[in-house]
């Protein structure tokens, strides 16, 4: 059976398949201390945050230090100073922990290992798809991170890997950023490879008119809005089989929504062609949420839902190795993107 074929580290195209990792819930002392010292201050950084967040992880683990600076670097290049960062961080989370009151957090810890099976059955099931293989993917430990008292959305998520762990914090009401985050293990070292074509000039006009002008947070990086849209692609279009959005699930989409995130959209600033004409009828967020049946009813019930040219473009590619699948037994995600990642722009 395919759970039985990924669990036992298979080869396939004569490469090792990255078995499925061991899961930990484990609570992450500069982290805590992070949120706390940012809850503490009037003004929030808003570009180094996620940078923050990793330099907190080598708090109680020191020997991560050059890993994660080499990260930042590498990920984050509008730092201009990454080490004087690291060292006002450690500094002030050091001073923070003088007086810091204790987070608690058992009861979130006591959900997240009452449903660790879900989370290693979320994991099987992308590794399965996806068939990542060990030398470009080698993540042999999750580390879940209790954070619903640190992350200021429910619909935020973080990851990052550091030598064999990849640490993911997402919140326990929102199990997709789960997936998100660990798909970025997969997706992000394959489509690294071709970075130099994806950030060609012609490429990047591309990414940003199929994508209505990029993704809010992530500034001019075509290769970071390309890997954002080969996943949110899987998650909302072929993880489900490419089942319609449930009512549920769209009412929990807007629930998140902010109204600054409704007049955006609306007035063409962000989102798809179709989230901006089926806001027209609605003067406010208040009222689309107060209308959200009839809203779905109109605009998303018995229907396929792309939200940028971009989206109809990977959905695309998706099936093409679906299909190609079915005649290749052998073929992994990342030989077929090798194949053919051309196509996507073309």
């Amino acid at each position: 059976m395919a759970r039985e074929f990924m669990a036992n580290a298979a080869k396939i195209e004569g490469l090792e398949i990255m078995p499925i990792p061991q899961l930990e819930v484990k609570r992450e002392q500069g982290i805590e201390l992070l949120a706390g010292l940012l809850a503490s201050r009037e003004q929030l950084p808003k570009e180094n945050d996620e940078a923050m967040e990793w330099i907190a992880l080598t708090y109680a683990h020191p020997e991560y230090k050059d890993e994660v600076l080499s990260k930042i670097k590498k990920y984050k290049s509008f730092i201009k100073n990454p080490e004087e960062l690291y060292e006002k961080t450690i500094n002030s989370l050091r001073e923070y922990e003088e007086n810091a009151p204790i987070l608690d957090v058992d009861d979130e810890i006591k959900k997240r290992e009452e449903t660790i099976s879900k989370y290693k059955e979320q994991v099987t099931k992308s590794i399965e798809y996806f068939r990542p293989h060990v030398k470009t993917s080698n993540i042999n430990k999750i580390g879940i991170i209790p954070c619903d008292k640190v992350l200021p959305r429910v619909n935020m998520g973080r990851g990052i890997d550091i030598g064999n762990t990849l640490f993911i914090m997402s919140h326990t009401e929102n199990p997709d950023t789960f997936d998100h985050e660990f798909l970025h293990g997969l997706i992000n070292p394959i489509t690294e490879k071709f970075t130099k074509y994806f950030e060609s000039e012609e490429q990047r006009k591309k990414i940003f008119e199929f994508t209505n002008g990029g993704i809010d947070g992530y500034g001019d990086y075509p290769v970071s809005i390309l890997n954002e849209e080969i996943i949110q692609t899987y998650n909302e279009y072929i993880k489900d089989g490419g089942k319609t959005p449930t009512l549920s699930k769209i009412k929990k989409e807007f629930e998140l929504m902010t109204e600054q995130d409704f007049i955006k959209i609306k007035s063409g600033q962000k989102g798809s062609e179709f989230l901006r004409n089926s806001f027209k009828e609605f003067d406010a967020l208040k009222d689309l949420q107060a209308n959200i049946e009839i809203y779905y009813e109109k605009f998303i019930k018995d229907q396929q839902i792309l939200r940028n040219e971009l989206r109809k473009r990977l959905l695309d590619f998706y099936r093409g190795y679906e299909h190609e699948k079915k005649t290749k037994s052998s073929l992994s995600f990342e030989k077929y993107f090798s194949n053919n990642y051309k196509q996507i722009l073309s």
